[in-house]
């Protein structure tokens, strides 16, 4: 076999490579499978190939630096931890070979739910109810040195043993309704954006019926 044949296999097989690594590219994806405030969890498919994939979270509007983390070639699903709340964040895959190189890549966007509201205080006027007054979290622009509300909306929660009920409200004061009369519920509040829900809120013990105003020392 001739030189010229030799070169001419070597490059068919760079080009079968190439493809391969290619096609691991084109096929990997990468999806935000749900947030918290300060927390990110991510799923992809991954390559047959990777011995590890790293993953680089950027703020896209921030000058904060970005936070790298590194997994198992086993792992498909991670939660990011430490994120800012309400905050836009790239997210960058690379599958890695077990020379550290990069055969496969994905990106995609994602926002962290807003701050965890406080209970201020809560109350029932009615037999069937419960009256919220939360905090509502809020987002300084930073172009504009203003203030605005970070939720577009919040999920007020009563629970008892046997039974929890959540009512999407836009603002403070949010009333929860359909409640059994005289029943002691352990109520909490989470703030809502595009991206999720926050944790909830410290819980306060809230009875139906009784006007009494219950609030939450945050001493």
């Amino acid at each position: 076999m001739g030189t010229r044949q030799l070169n001419m296999i070597k490059l068919l097989l760079l080009a079968v490579t190439l493809a391969e690594i290619c096609a691991a590219q084109n096929d990997m994806t990468l999806s935000v499978f749900t947030v918290t405030s300060k927390t990110m969890t991510l799923q992809w498919s991954g390559s047959s190939e990777a011995s590890s994939y790293k993953i680089t979270i950027t703020p896209k509007f921030s000058s904060k630096p970005p936070v790298l983390v590194h997994f198992g070639g086993n792992t498909k699903m991670a939660s990011i931890i430490s994120l800012s709340p309400s905050t836009v964040y790239t997210v960058s895959l690379e599958a890695m070979d077990n020379g550290l190189n990069a055969i496969g890549t994905a990106q995609t966007e994602g926002i962290t739910a807003p701050e965890i509201p406080s209970i201020i205080q809560a109350y029932s006027k009615k037999s069937d109810s419960i009256t919220v007054e939360f905090t509502e979290p809020t987002l300084e622009f930073a172009f504009e040195r203003q203030w605005s509300p970070s939720a577009i909306s919040y999920l007020l929660r009563a629970e008892k043993e046997d039974f929890f009920l959540e009512v999407p409200v836009s603002e403070s004061p949010g009333t929860i309704i359909g409640l059994e009369p005289y029943t002691d519920y352990t109520i909490s509040v989470m703030s809502v954006n595009s991206g999720g829900r926050s944790q909830p809120s410290y819980p306060v013990e809230v009875k139906t019926g009784t006007i009494k105003s219950v609030g939450v020392d945050n001493s």
